[in-house]
This record gives C-alpha cells, sequence and structure tokens, in this order.
C-alpha cells in the first residue's frame, strides 16, 4: 500500500503486519455476532412489513356493513295480530334489516309491553327492546237516554288509550258517523269504529235509570169523596212515559182530619220516585141541595115522571140519590096532591122539598104535541137558548091575547092547554104557557110573583139559558108604559128600574117586587 505526503509526491510503501491466531479468532466472533444480529432485525422488519401489508389489504378490502336501525313502537288493538317487522322503520326494511321474536310464543294482553327483538342485516346481530301497546276495545258503552250535553267521541270506546305517549299518531274515528245521543231511544245500537284502518263494532245501551221528578200538592177533600193518586200530582217530568202512580198508604175518606200519603211515580224502565203529601177530610155543616123540582101537571090516569130534571148535591157539589114520597098522590082521581123528595148526605144532613102535583082532565100529550109543532117552525138547528127564549118570547107575544078577569089555571099545563086552545087569557095563562114551553125547550125555568102585599097579583118566570145565571121572563103583554123589548132575558136592577118607571108614569106599583129569599140569585148587573 502506498501513502500519499501531502507536502510532496514520493510515496512511501507501507510494509505488512503479521496478525497472530488469536486476533484472527477474535476478529471472526465479532463478525458471527454482527451477522445474528443483522438477521434478527431483517426478520423483524419482515415481520412489521408483512403485517402492514395484510392490514392495507384488509383496508382496501374489507366489504362489511355496520348494523343500524331505528325501532318504531306499535299500536295495536287486542286480539290482532303483530310481526316483528312492523317495529321497523321502511327505509331499515329496505337496507334488509330483519327482526325477530326472541320470545315468539308469547301472548301479550292489553297494555304496555317491553318486546325483546333479534335485529340482523345478515352479517351482524343486535338485541333490543322496543314499546307494543295494545288497546282494549270496549264493547259495549252505557249513555243515559235525552242527554243532550253528552256527545260520543271515538275514544270513548277505547279503554286505555291514555297508555299510549303523545308523539305516537293513530287513527281512530267512526266508519258511519252516529247520531247525537240525545236522538238515540232506549234501546242497544251497532257504532262501526276503525282504528289504523282495522274497522270493528262496539254497542250503545241506551238506557233510562233516572226516576221521575215529581211534584206533588196537598188535597182537601169532603168526607168519603174518592180521591185518586194523580190528584195529588201537579206534575211529572221523565224521558220515559209513565207507567203508574199508586198509593203506597192507602187514604181513609171517612175519617174527618189530615192524612200524610207517600205516592209512587214509576216510568216503564222501573225507575221510581216515591212523593209526600197531605189528604185533608173536610167536615160538613150545610145540608144538601135538591133542584130543580117544580109542581107537576099530569093528565088523568097518566105517568108521573117525579124525577124528570131534579137532582140532589152535597155542600161539596157530590150528586146524592133523591128518595120520593108520592102516597099521596090518586093519579086517576082529579085533584092537588103533596109529594116529598128527600136527600141525605153522608155527614146525615137531611133536606125536603114539598110539590104539588095536579092531576088534571085535560090531555097534556096534546100539549106537549102542540108545543113539539110550534118549536120545529120558530127553532133552528144552531141556535143557543138564550136565541131560543127570545123565540118563544116573541111567539107568545105574537099569538095569546091578554083578556081581562080570566080565570086562573090551577097548574102550568092547565094554563098552558087553555093557552093553546082558547089564545087568550091573564097574566097567569101566559107564566104558565111559558114555563110548559121553557121546561119542554130544555131551559132551567122557575115560575116567580110578587110579594103578598103587593095591591095586585103577578106571576112571572125565571130562566137560566146556557148556564148563564138567572134572569127574569116576562111574555105577559103589559098595556103601561115602560121597555118591552127586553123582556125575554132582563136583570134585577133593569126590574127595580122598570118598576120604578111603572109607578112614576102609569102609578102601578110594586110591579116586580118580589121575595129573593124564595128564589136562586138572580144576576143583578
Amino acid at each position: 500500500m502506498k501513502l500519499f505526503s501531502s507536502r510532496g509526491t514520493r510515496a512511501v510503501e507501507q510494509k505488512p503486519v503479521r496478525e497472530t491466531k488469536n486476533n484472527v479468532r477474535k476478529r471472526n466472533r465479532v463478525k458471527k455476532k454482527t451477522g445474528h444480529k443483522i438477521g434478527i432485525i431483517a426478520l423483524i422488519l419482515i415481520i412489521l412489513i408483512s403485517a402492514s401489508g395484510i392490514m392495507v389489504w384488509f383496508y382496501f378490502n374489507d366489504t362489511t356493513t355496520p348494523l343500524t336501525y331505528t325501532l318504531l313502537p306499535v299500536v295495536v288493538l287486542d286480539g290482532r295480530g303483530v310481526s316483528p317487522s312492523d317495529f321497523l322503520s321502511p327505509a331499515d326494511q329496505q337496507k334488509g334489516v330483519t327482526a325477530e321474536f326472541i320470545n315468539p310464543n308469547n301472548i301479550y294482553s292489553a297494555g304496555q309491553h317491553n318486546i325483546p327483538l333479534s335485529l340482523s342485516n345478515g352479517e351482524e346481530t343486535i338485541d333490543d327492546i322496543v314499546y307494543l301497546y295494545v288497546l282494549a276495545p270496549i264493547e259495549s258503552v252505557r249513555a243515559e237516554v235525552g242527554v243532550v250535553t253528552q256527545e260520543l267521541i271515538p275514544v270513548d270506546f277505547i279503554q286505555n288509550i291514555g297508555i299510549i305517549p303523545d308523539y305516537i299518531t293513530y287513527d281512530l274515528r267512526f266508519t258511519v258517523k252516529p247520531m247525537p245521543l240525545h236522538e238515540y231511544p232506549v234501546g242497544e245500537f251497532i257504532l262501526f269504529l276503525s282504528f289504523n284502518d282495522v274497522e270493528f263494532e262496539v254497542l250503545l245501551y241506551v238506557e233510562d235509570t233516572i226516576p221521575p221528578i215529581v211534584n206533588t200538592v196537598e188535597v182537601s177533600i169532603p168526607k168519603g169523596e174518592n180521591v185518586f193518586p194523580e190528584d195529588f200530582i201537579s206534575s211529572v217530568s221523565d224521558t220515559s212515559p209513565i207507567a203508574s202512580i199508586d198509593f203506597l198508604n192507602k187514604p181513609d175518606t171517612m175519617s174527618i182530619g189530615t192524612q200524610i200519603l207517600e205516592i209512587a211515580v214509576e216510568d216503564i224502565y222501573g225507575n221510581r220516585t216515591i212523593g209526600t203529601t197531605t189528604l185533608t177530610i173536610l167536615d160538613n155543616d150545610i145540608p144538601p141541595e135538591i133542584t130543580g123540582t117544580r109542581n107537576i101537571d099530569a093528565m088523568l090516569g097518566s105517568r108521573i115522571m117525579y124525577l124528570q130534571g131534579v137532582s140532589a148535591h152535597d155542600a161539596f157539589g157530590r150528586p146524592l140519590e133523591i128518595t120520593i114520597d108520592s102516597s099521596d098522590v090518586n093519579q086517576n082521581q082529579r085533584g092537588v096532591y103533596t109529594v116529598i123528595y128527600r136527600a141525605e148526605d153522608i155527614y146525615g144532613l137531611v133536606s125536603e122539598v114539598e110539590i104539588s102535583v095536579h092531576i088534571l082532565n085535560i090531555d097534556t100529550d096534546w100539549v106537549d104535541e102542540r108545543i113539539d109543532a110550534i118549536f120545529a117552525d120558530i127553532f133552528s138547528e144552531d141556535m143557543t137558548q138564550v136565541e131560543q127564549a127570545q123565540a118563544i118570547f116573541t111567539w107568545i107575544k105574537g099569538n095569546i091575547t091578554f083578556v081581562s078577569r080570566a080565570a086562573a089555571p090551577g097548574s102550568s099545563y092547565e094554563g098552558a092547554f087553555r093557552a093553546l086552545q082558547d089564545k087568550m087569557g091573564g097574566c097567569t095563562i101566559f107564566s104558565s104557557l111559558s114555563d110548559v114551553m121553557l121546561h119542554r125547550a130544555g131551559i132551567p125555568t122557575l115560575r116567580i110573583e110578587r110579594v103578598p102585599e103587593a095591591p095586585s097579583r103577578h106571576r112571572w118566570n125565571l130562566i137560566n139559558p146556557d148556564e148563564l145565571g138567572w134572569y127574569h121572563f116576562d111574555a105577559f103583554p103589559i098595556l103601561l108604559g115602560g121597555p118591552r123589548d127586553e123582556l125575554y132575558m132582563f136583570t134585577s136592577s133593569h126590574a127595580a128600574e122598570f118598576t120604578r118607571l111603572m109607578e112614576a108614569v102609569d102609578g102601578v106599583r110594586m110591579y116586580y117586587v118580589y121575595d129573593p129569599s124564595l128564589y136562586p140569585d138572580i144576576v143583578y148587573e
């Protein structure tokens, strides 16, 4: 080996040095150790490079998709089926996500349930829990008939719909719109509903469970008068017809005093209200009244109608039975006989009226037939009794002539017979014919006369047509001054004024002066 100096160009030759054996061995051991280290490092590098390559290969060649999903709570009606896929969104199902029940044989009753599901996308499987809400329809709903304020709404027919959270939407509606509730009568009706397009039926029972509203009144009656439960009810209010109104304790109408009564009012559906009221039984000290009696004229040997137009009533207006004592009458012999009418009320009070029966040797049937023929000419079917009385007054005035000093008849029929046969007579003939004709027409009538102390006698009639009250009726043709046209029906004040005028103008005293105590009240004004 040549070494060159920097200072010159001359080369200096290096002499070789001889190595010993120990140096050679030492050098070989160093070389061997170094080679082993290099090998290990190289192996590690190879392993690292290979792993990195595998990772890079998996990174660029891996096709596994992670499992993602959204679970949806489900609401169903009790008894309706549900599948695992119902809990998946449509988007998840399109991605191939599937679901299975972990407990497929479970049966879920109405209410809220946690449903365990197994979810998979074919490469990954995950277990999760979702909510299931099972609703139970109310098979029948009861409602009160006639309730206007209550309205039928679909949620009334789902018993546990309140368990559904507000964020869950559903479609519940009537498929056939029901009537307003107050328009339903009592009965059973089918209603049709739909829940999320699942149709079902329920029953509506309309019933009446409310008892009637009853207002009672207190009642006072005479002893022995019939009384009925309805007499104590002033008003009843109920949506259904009333079936019965009955006494719970029967009244004793024969015991004078006050009693407490209970009245049961029940409608056709058995709803009952019991009202309490009082019944007062009244005492009485007024004797009965017998009306319609009059002196009777009868033809010799004819039958006598004693009770025609006669009636009797107690102080409270209740009709009474009349007994007649006609033992004095001999129908086969002319004469005047006495007949007694008798009536007794439940208080033991008695009234009697005495009349005269005239047995006449005249044909009373002829009188009746003649009067009926006159009525056929002067009456029309639509006449009132007032108009009939005026027609009778006009006929008598136009067909019977006054004659002085005519003998007075013994009875009304005798006077009517003479008037119709002779067409003349005095005031008694006029009042007799008026009496028979008015009575034959069915107009209530009585005969009336001046007081005995008057300077002369005069008889006329009282009438009560159409139940307007008692009025004076005088068909006698007065020859003296004074108003004549209104005397078919005039009041007591009119009679008093006429009496005053008769005395002032013509000097006739006490013309219409009578004893008021002998007659019923006469209309004054």
